[in-house]
């Protein structure tokens, strides 16, 4: 088996913006009674009720951790946007990458979640061509998991990958394959979350490699609302 070693760790920047289900007690509680709920005086039980008592019920059932530099390994409803910047050696220039991750993460029922990540874009000051790259996508299912007073921990599988929507150097020209194991627990004011994966190319391996990638962010609770003193880090 080839390893691909990544050249260093990415400073990230994300946006991300929540549906009014998000991760917060006060829209945990609101969403887990949404079937009960009066919209304009008529009471609605469709589907979007039961999708929306769905969300409720996968956030209530896990730890509500708000990570600033990594993503969530729980299951979240919202839109990301992710931006990076990588120095490149030798000659010292900069990669800048815009929407690495991003797009909709939608939880359909109340152990899964999808997401789906339009190509991102890829900015070079060395002499290699701008471009797109490829199309993204994540399933991620909670196995186990507890809330703050009933144990504090998650641990699921997620099941990601890409699409060849972009040509090199910018996109890999292959399918991807991305399975991951990810575990999350709080201890106090501490949060600690962590995943293991690999990059299986479904062909071109002996161009690409399969990667493997290890990462841990250890997240902090001032007052136990706002995330400080965050690190992270990856290796592969």
């Amino acid at each position: 088996m080839k390893l691909a070693v990544l050249p260093r760790v990415r400073p990230l920047i994300g946006v991300l913006y929540k549906t009014n289900i998000g991760m917060s007690a006060a829209q945990k509680d609101a969403s887990s009674e949404a079937g009960t709920h009066l919209v304009n005086g008529d009471r609605q039980d469709g589907w979007i009720h039961s999708w929306l008592r769905a969300v409720g019920t996968a956030h209530a059932s896990q730890p509500h951790f708000v990570p600033i530099v990594t993503t969530h390994v729980m299951l979240v409803q919202q839109y990301r946007y992710d931006m990076s910047w990588q120095q490149d050696s030798p000659g010292h220039t900069v990669t800048s990458n815009y929407g690495v991750s991003r797009g909709p993460e939608i939880i359909p029922t109340t152990r899964f979640e999808v997401g789906v990540s339009s190509p991102n874009y890829v900015a070079h000051q060395s002499n290699q061509k701008d471009g797109i790259g490829d199309l993204a996508w994540q399933v991620k299912f909670r196995a186990f998991s507890a809330s703050e007073h009933k144990g504090d921990y998650f641990v699921g599988f997620f099941m990601g990958g890409s699409f060849p929507t972009g040509n090199r150097p910018n996109g890999t020209e292959r399918t991807i394959l991305s399975p991951t194991f990810a575990a999350a627990k709080g201890l106090g004011p501490w949060d600690i979350q962590s995943t293991l994966g690999a990059n299986l190319p479904v062909s071109g391996t002996n161009t690409l490699g399969r990667t493997v990638v290890f990462n841990t962010a250890v997240n902090y609770r001032i007052k136990g609302k706002v995330p400080h003193g965050q690190q992270a880090a990856a290796c592969s």
